[in-house]
């Protein structure tokens, strides 16, 4: 027999030290990108409710003459809403709860969205859901 039918056609302890270290280093990249992506979604979902909020309450503004809170849309595991209106004006807060305590947003009757709380920094301009710009 000769010396290359001899050789075991398994890994050796290198091949799978780098292979455990390419993994390990992809993970640390995905994970924090991934808890990224569904943090943005849980935030989307919230100011989608409190945009439909909006909406409902320019509505009853159109049927009664004066602003009313409106609660029907408010359905969300990661965010408590509230509401304070009178008869010229209203404003709607998101609140986040579990994992998104970080977060809280507000909508008012002059359509101002403001970011309350972020980890990347509050904004008085615009919703912020991700790091970047607004």
């Amino acid at each position: 027999m000769n010396s290359a039918a001899k050789k075991s056609k398994g890994f050796s302890l290198i091949e799978l030290m780098v292979t455990v270290a390419i993994i390990g280093i992809l993970a640390s990249i995905a994970i924090p990108s991934y808890t990224q992506y569904i943090e943005r979604a849980k935030a989307s979902d919230a100011l989608n409710v409190l945009a439909a909020t909006g909406i409902s309450i320019d509505q009853k503004l159109q049927d009664s003459g004066s602003y009313a809170c409106v609660t029907a849309a408010w359905t969300s595991n990661n965010f408590s809403f509230s509401c304070t209106a009178t008869a010229a004006d209203y404003t709607i807060t998101a609140t986040g709860i579990n994992a998104m305590i970080k977060y809280a947003y507000s909508l008012d009757a002059a359509g101002s969205r403001k970011t309350l709380a972020h980890p990347q920094g509050a904004s008085n301009d615009c919703w912020r859901i991700s790091g970047g710009e607004c």
